[in-house]
């Protein structure tokens, strides 16, 4: 039997009230496990796109999921089977949030691109998330060509030639584009199907050591707890490899960073141990990659409150890559700015060159971080960052610029060497 479930966090083999039928899905198993990015989201395409693919459940997985979809920056999971999972945070597509996106598509294996069909195509945020997933290496998309109710037949087949054209030499380009009203519920079945024909199952690492990226941390005591009521601080994110284990000492980097006298920056890795770790409700005995994690920690609480650790690593001690104050790259600047409106035939501007002492903001893995031009050679870039970073060399890397009071993407580049920052020994 073929089904399709849908769970806001990761679930276990307990999937009774996630089964669904469906005329659509009932010719033989299968078994999915990918995250997914949805771009270019506006408030009520998304809710509506949301609210209908959530139509395919019952219960209170139903609940919590459409909980989630409708917060613009949570996530839902679509998993097919007893396996885990696909991910879909909620992103809008405004400029503003752009580096919101970056740091988001760092995790992902696959994004949805939503595109209004009474709109021209492309708009300038479109441009701007497709250059950003072919910068993060985000290889599996769906277009879905969303209000077609609002448009006559011949309107949407010409917009569908646009979009066509817009996405030739992209990594979007042969990527399906699939028709659909949020509104109406048209296709949205369809959808589900080509998740599930579309996007591969990755390759997931379970022997190496285990490595996640923080891309969210809080703290969950409510004002007035007992001390001995109070608990350790959580950070979520995705693991990239390795297994987490309850009861596992684990470590965070940078840590906590201070500047001293001098001026110089010094990091003091979090050392501490899981004590939980959870998918939504479902408490976890250990934790494989795939969909986003939970991790209950005996940490302070005040060192992830309001998202502190976002951006930081976390992983087994003394396995974790090196931080860097300052990074060489090998960068490349796209040829025209995009992102901005221009009027009528007239032309985006041109990226200028990198230019000494001029502050960019850098997207590496989920960390945001401003730096300054040092040294520009060639397509070769000195920078000197504001918040260490804990990344390794050959990771790739997304430049932006300030333009119009906005940070616009102007170009990418890799990492090939840099300045670390020593870190004190594990006390343990």
């Amino acid at each position: 039997m073929r089904c399709v479930y849908f769970s806001y966090l990761i679930v276990t083999h307990e999937v009774s009230d996630l089964k669904v039928s469906s005329s659509k899905y009932n010719q033989y198993p299968v078994l999915v496990d990918c995250l997914l990015f949805p771009l270019y989201f506006l408030d009520i395409s998304k809710k509506n796109l949301a609210k209908h693919m959530v139509s395919y459940l019952t219960g209170i997985a139903k609940y919590n999921l459409l909980a989630a979809m409708l917060s613009a920056l949570k996530c839902f999971y679509v998993s097919r089977l007893i396996h885990i999972t696909c991910c879909l945070p909620l992103l809008l597509g405004h400029d503003i949030l752009m580096a919101t996106m970056l740091n988001g598509a760092a995790i992902m294996d696959g994004a949805l691109l939503l595109i209004a069909a009474n709109e021209s195509c492309p708009q300038p945020q479109t441009s701007e998330h497709l250059a950003a997933v072919e910068i993060m290496r985000l290889q599996h998309i769906i277009i879905l060509q969303n209000k077609v109710d609002l448009i006559q037949e011949n309107a949407a087949i010409n917009q569908h030639e646009a979009i066509q054209k817009f996405i030739q030499g992209t990594v979007a380009d042969g990527a399906s584009v699939v028709p659909i009203s949020a509104q109406l519920k048209y296709n949205i079945d369809v959808v589900c199907e080509y998740i599930i024909k579309k996007i591969p199952i990755p390759e997931r690492n379970f022997i190496s050591p285990p490595n996640m990226i923080v891309i969210r941390s809080f703290d969950v005591n409510k004002p007035g707890y007992e001390v001995d009521e109070i608990r350790g601080g959580v950070a979520g994110g995705s693991i990239l490899r390795g297994v987490l284990k309850v009861n596992q000492f684990i470590e965070v980097r940078p840590g906590i960073i201070v500047k001293d006298e001098v001026g110089n920056m010094k990091c003091t890795p979090i050392y501490t141990r899981i004590v939980s770790l959870y998918a939504e409700q479902n408490e976890l005995q250990f934790a494989v990659p795939g969909g986003l994690i939970g991790v209950g920690t005996t940490m302070d609480p005040t060192l992830t409150r309001a998202d502190r650790l976002v951006g930081q690593v976390l992983g087994d001690v003394g396995s974790l890559p090196e931080v860097f104050g300052q990074l060489e790259v090998n960068f490349f600047l796209l040829r025209r700015l995009i992102g901005v409106r221009t009027k009528g035939s007239e032309k985006q501007g041109k990226v200028s060159k990198l230019t000494k002492g001029e502050i960019l903001m850098l997207n590496i893995g989920s960390m945001s971080s401003g730096a300054r031009v040092i040294a520009v050679k060639n397509d070769l870039a000195k920078l000197q960052l504001t918040s260490p970073v804990c990344t390794s060399k050959g990771e790739k890397i997304a430049l932006s610029r300030r333009v119009e009071k906005h940070w616009r993407l102007i170009g990418w580049g890799m990492i090939q060497a840099g300045t670390t920052i020593e870190v004190p020994p594990c006390p343990l």
